[in-house]
């Protein structure tokens, strides 16, 4: 059944119910008047019958399709209070996003800095690294003559430490 013939069911019973008076109406008239009235009465009630059954079932379908739609009314409602609900937290997550992307923007701008100090030094390292690379061959040298002099000292090492004893000896006497 279609969402309009629902709308209209009661207004289709109504005027069902105004013709079916109308047509009682006629019947007494005609009864009155006619010696075979009782039979066209009774034929006339059977159809009344049918249409106040017709009119009652349409009522029915009326009220059953009216709770359905209650039903999907209360569903759709508790459905848009969810969409607001996530709506509402959405919009809370995007402003915390922002806040963040806000925080990084900053954090590139230090970045940026840090890189241009960087390449400032990395630039006096280059300009010094060739002393460096000399000096560390002196450094070198430097560490073979210290070796060289411990491989000389090392004999003379117990020698010192018995003119030491010596000594301690001849100045306490």
């Amino acid at each position: 059944m279609e969402l309009g013939a629902i709308l209209r069911a009661p207004l289709t019973g109504a005027r069902m119910l105004v013709h079916a008076a109308e047509d009682l109406s006629t019947l007494a008239d005609n009864a009155r008047g006619q010696p075979d009235a009782a039979k066209r009465i009774t034929d006339r009630l059977d159809a009344l019958l049918v249409e106040v059954t017709a009119v009652v079932s349409v009522a029915a379908q009326v009220v059953e399709r009216a709770q359905v739609l209650d039903d999907a009314a209360s569903a759709l409602v508790a459905e848009a209070q969810e969409i607001i609900v996530g709506g509402r937290s959405l919009r809370h997550t995007g402003d915390t996003l922002d806040g963040h992307a806000q925080e990084i923007i900053a954090g590139g701008q230090d970045l940026v800095a840090v890189a241009a100090s960087l390449d400032e030094t990395l630039l006096i390292f280059r300009q010094h690294l060739p002393r460096l690379l000399g000096a560390l061959g002196t450094v070198e040298q430097l560490e073979d003559s210290a070796e060289t002099m411990a491989e000389i000292l090392q004999p003379l090492q117990g020698a010192a430490e018995r003119v030491g004893k010596v000594t301690k000896r001849l100045s306490r006497s």
